[in-house]
């Protein structure tokens, strides 16, 4: 059977999360301790508002979905194709052995505070657009940046799933582009909590920033096929894993594409390490029939380890 992982991105933590992965298995635990004993405890203590400061949220996402990983790994299974949701492509690299655990906390350690640095100033705001096409919103998006009184940028910053098209960048242009899309007939427009202009192109400073981040690490090629969110598939040959990685930062998210190109690949189960059940979501809507796992506790783990088990 061909098999694909997919890593939660930020939004999905929750206060606890990994405590009792932590307290069961070894290969978890090698993994979170690669976090301070701050960041552990606010992992399992909250409170819930420290946790999803990004400077936070992206090395307890990493470890954690990491962690969960090499359980699995250990039992020695190797997924055929891998992605993540934005953060959480450096959980995929991670996995893949591109990156190395520790290498791969502090990266993401190091994109939390240039993130943080680039979005300094900047009133976010970020909407999910039901019922328009790409095209109708960015429409959208063009024309609220060109309205009187606006002087940010919204962009198209997510395409998940059918139907649901995100627009994040400065309050003042997202609320107009939200006004234009109703106005053009999208069926609703809801504010989503953001904490920074994220995956649009106020990030640039913070992917120059990891361009010359990167070049003091080491890269390892992929040991499953990994399809990338700037380009929604896999990479071809000409793509440098480290210039994907700093489009990524200021560009849109193509989730919906490669979960596509998963499923066209021929693949039969995604199992989602998380926390939560987000990207299950995504998939069911994109083919109700697809078979997704979702993995948060030690239950789930256990419920995935027993089916490989019996598929060995």
């Amino acid at each position: 059977m061909k098999t694909a992982v997919l890593f939660a991105g930020q939004g999905s933590q929750t206060v606890g999360m990994g405590k009792d992965l932590y307290d069961n298995y070894e290969e978890f635990r090698r993994v979170f301790d690669l976090l301070t004993p701050e960041e552990q405890q606010i992992a399992w203590n909250g409170p819930e508002e420290q946790l999803s400061d990004t400077a936070y949220t992206q090395p307890i996402l990493l470890a954690f979905g990491a962690g969960v990983y090499e359980i699995l790994h250990k039992d020695g299974w190797t997924p055929d194709l891998g992605a993540g949701l934005s953060l959480g492509e450096y959980t995929a690299l991670t996995a893949a052995q591109v990156l190395t655990p520790k290498d791969g906390v502090e990266l993401v350690r190091f994109r939390a505070e240039e993130m943080k640095k680039a979005a300094a100033g900047i009133e976010p705001e970020m909407v999910a657009i039901m019922g328009l096409d790409v095209e109708q919103v960015k429409e959208c998006c063009l024309q609220a940046g060109e309205s009187e009184g606006i002087s940010g940028v919204a962009e198209i910053t997510n395409l998940n799933c059918p139907g649901q098209i995100i627009v994040s960048g400065e309050a003042g242009a997202v609320q107009r582009a939200a006004e234009l899309a109703q106005e053009m007939g999208a069926r609703r427009c809801i504010k989503l909590n953001v904490s920074g202009p994220f995956h649009t192109s106020y990030m640039k400073p913070a992917g120059d920033a990891l361009r010359e981040r990167f070049g003091r690490v080491d890269w390892n090629e992929p040991v499953f096929t990994l399809m990338y969110n700037f380009i929604g598939d896999e990479k071809s040959e000409g793509d440098a894993i480290p210039e994907l990685l700093v489009n990524q930062v200021s560009n849109g998210v193509k989730m919906e594409a490669i979960i596509r190109n998963m499923l066209a690949a021929g693949v039969e189960r995604i199992v989602e390490i998380g926390p939560g059940s987000t990207l299950a979501g995504f998939v069911r809507k994109i083919d109700r029939k697809a078979e997704c796992i979702s993995i948060s506790s030690c239950e789930d783990v256990e419920k995935v380890r027993a089916l490989l088990k019996e598929e060995a």
